[in-house]
Formats: C-alpha cells, sequence, structure tokens
C-alpha cells in the first residue's frame, strides 16, 4: 500500500469534513443550534449601536474593534478563504457608511439562519469563517459580555506564552512575503507564490492569506536562535526582557549550547505533537490554533455546548471541533492536532469543573470521554460520520480543489 504523507492525509480530511457537514443534517442542525446565541450575542448588539448612530466614529471603541475585525476580514483587505464580501477593497470601505455595515451583519446573519440551504464546500467553510469570527468578537469583547465563569473557562484552554511564542514568521526568517495559492496545508514551493514589491498583488488567480503563508517555523528551538541573535545584535529593551524570562546568561560566552535550552524550553504542545506510534511529527502550521481557542472558550461561555437540560453536549462539542477543523485546515491555518488539542482541553475544562460541583464519576473519566488521541484521526471524529477516516485512497500531494 502507498504510504500517504500526513500533509496529504489532512487535507483529504478536512475537505471530507467540511463536505460531511454540507451534507448532514443532523451536522447543520448543531451549527444552527450554536450560532443562535451568537447572533443574539454579537450581532444584535452590533447593529442596535450603529443604527443608534449612524456613524461609526461615534461607536464606543469596542464596538469599533469588533467591526473592524469583520469587515477586514470579511472584505478582500486580508484576502481571506470564505470572506463574504470581497466586492470591497478594505475594511474602512464597508466601515464608511452604516448602511455597509448592516450589510456586512445582515448577510453574516442570513447566512447562518440558513445553514439547513448549504449544500458546498466552500458555502460550509464562509458559515465556520462566519462562526470563528464571531466567536473572536465576543472572545475579545469587555468583560460585560462575559459571563462569570469566562476567565475559568479561558485559563484552562487557552495557550501558554511559551506556546504562543514558538510562531515564527517568515519576515523573521528573512523570507519575503508569500501568499497561499492552494488550499489546505501544503508548504512546497508550489503552495505559495511572493507578494508584489510594492504590496499589492496582481490578481492573477486566486491567493490566500493562511497561517501556511504567515508562519515558517513552529519550533521553540528557532525561536530561542532567533532571540540571541536579536539580543546580540540590538540589546533591545524586548529581546532583554526575553532573554531574562527564558534564563539565557546574557554574556555570551557563558552559554550553553541553544539545544539545551530549546530542551528545556520545549512545550508540551511541541510534545504532544509526536506520534506515539511512530515517533513522526505531526503536521504543524501555527501552533495551538487561538481561533478554536476563542470559538470553544466562547460557545462554552454562552453554554451553547449545553444539551436543554443544562448538562454538557459532548457530541455537539465534538461535531463543532470537527467542523472548525475542517475550516481551519482547509484554508491553510491550522493542522489537525493544533485544532484538536484544543478540543482536548475543552472537554478537560469540562471534566474538572465536573468534578469540583460532584467529585469522581464513572462518566467523567478518560476512557469514557471522547478525547483525540494523538494520532488517531478517527478518535477526534464524532461516530455519527467517523467513517470519512479512510486513509487507503490515492490523493494528489495538494489539497483537494474547492468546490
Amino acid at each position: 500500500m502507498q504510504h500517504k504523507d500526513p500533509i496529504q492525509i489532512e487535507n483529504e480530511l478536512a475537505y471530507k469534513m467540511l463536505k460531511e457537514a454540507a451534507n448532514n443534517k443532523d451536522i447543520k442542525k448543531t451549527l444552527s443550534d450554536i450560532s443562535l446565541p451568537l447572533i443574539d450575542k454579537v450581532i444584535k448588539p452590533l447593529r442596535e449601536e450603529i443604527n443608534k448612530t449612524q456613524d461609526y466614529s461615534k461607536l464606543p471603541k469596542e464596538y469599533q474593534e469588533a467591526l473592524e475585525n469583520l469587515a477586514a476580514e470579511h472584505s478582500s483587505e486580508k484576502l481571506q478563504y470564505g470572506a463574504l464580501m470581497p466586492e470591497f477593497k478594505s475594511s474602512k470601505d464597508i466601515l464608511s457608511s452604516a448602511t455597509n455595515i448592516n450589510k456586512l451583519l445582515d448577510v453574516q446573519e442570513a447566512y447562518l439562519r440558513n445553514l439547513d440551504k448549504l449544500s458546498t464546500v466552500d458555502e460550509m467553510a464562509t458559515a465556520m469563517k462566519i462562526i470563528v469570527e464571531l466567536t473572536c468578537d465576543y472572545y475579545e469583547a469587555p468583560k460585560t459580555w462575559h459571563s462569570k465563569k469566562f476567565d475559568a473557562i479561558n485559563s484552562l484552554i487557552s495557550s501558554s506564552k511559551e506556546e504562543l511564542d514558538i510562531r515564527v514568521y517568515r519576515n523573521e526568517l528573512n523570507q519575503q512575503p508569500k501568499l497561499a495559492v492552494t488550499l489546505g496545508i501544503g508548504k512546497s514551493e508550489e503552495d505559495f507564490e511572493l507578494k508584489t514589491a510594492h504590496g499589492e498583488h496582481k490578481v492573477e488567480h486566486q491567493v490566500y492569506n493562511s497561517g501556511k503563508a504567515a508562519f515558517g517555523d513552529v519550533s521553540m528551538k528557532t525561536r530561542l536562535e532567533l532571540l540571541c541573535k536579536d539580543y546580540d545584535a540590538n540589546k533591545s529593551e524586548k529581546s532583554l526582557q526575553k532573554m531574562e524570562y527564558y534564563k539565557i546568561p546574557l554574556d555570551k560566552s557563558k552559554r550553553e549550547p541553544i539545544e539545551a535550552y530549546a530542551k528545556k524550553w520545549e512545550t508540551f504542545f511541541e510534545k504532544l505533537a509526536t506520534n506515539p506510534k511512530t515517533q513522526e511529527k505531526m503536521p504543524l502550521v501555527a501552533g495551538v490554533s487561538r481561533a478554536t481557542t476563542r470559538a470553544l472558550v466562547c460557545l462554552q461561555d454562552l453554554s451553547a455546548l449545553n444539551k436543554p437540560d443544562g448538562s454538557f453536549d459532548f457530541n455537539k462539542a465534538q461535531i463543532v471541533s470537527n467542523c472548525l477543523m475542517g475550516f481551519l485546515v482547509h484554508a491553510g491555518h491550522h493542522s489537525i492536532v493544533e485544532v484538536a488539542e484544543v478540543y482536548n482541553r475543552l472537554l478537560d475544562y469540562v471534566a474538572i469543573e465536573k468534578l469540583e460541583k460532584s467529585g469522581p464519576t464513572k462518566a467523567m473519566t478518560e476512557k469514557k470521554m471522547p478525547y483525540y488521541h494523538i494520532g488517531n484521526y478517527r478518535s477526534f471524529f464524532n461516530k455519527g460520520y467517523a467513517h470519512i477516516v479512510n486513509h487507503e485512497t490515492p490523493s494528489s500531494k495538494k489539497g483537494p480543489s474547492p468546490q
């Protein structure tokens, strides 16, 4: 049997997940359920505020920031796969009038209220893009938007400082800015092209800003190498603070080889990304997914992942996480383990919260809970459609083309 590259496998699974979601009534019902609180708690207050003032510049700062995020992500400004209004060149074009802002909010709400009518991979990706950005707005909103449990949820699910630090941008590696010309998480030369010298892309074919285009490496070793190099050359206050944080001697002659510090500070996530069955490193694009973190923290805070009786719905959480993965991997932002690890941390939160309330239970054991096990893709997918995990079919190197 032909051995398939992990990147091929993950691109296939992401595409299959979006396709399944576009044709599975149960999945679309789940996504519709979690969309209702987003409409009520994010879209509705934004619409009310802009209709009250009719002027973006007169909005409170938190509302301006929320709308700026949505406008940038859904115009052609950020060249995002799944953007709703690419006919607008920039966020400023949308934010220039209350009419345009309302159009953006209205089209998002209409999309979420008509999830049952979606039928293609592209349409489902757009729906997940909307959910990702609305949850981002909720996550970044003032505390008055959040429940009292928000900080506790966030502290258990969010990435550590070190996990965020292992993201290394291409410009830090002295690589020219790139854009993705393929979907999926491939990182070969054929997956990218350079941005033009003046920073604007000459539109000849579809291009995307994505995690794989922005980040050149995910590595504590690379991060510490760059840190030492920057400190030795510039002695900047920022590099000084980081050298002290990572306990690396400022005197170059007193330092151990960089590998020693990299091993000491290697993040739990980096260790986790090694397949225990083969010792093969799972694909990494940008580290633990902040987009997934914001989405799951938001939905948990809004009780959107609960059953009608108020108890946590494991099926719903798994389905939503699978759909987030489908979008984020297909769009080239993250690999599966970078999304699935956040899902696992959500389950950790639920288990700890239950333990604090009622003590140990038979249902809240690691064997009983639907955790993702590193290297076992099937363990991440909901049983209702886990059959899509099939590595037997040959595939091309690139991720599947969008419909």
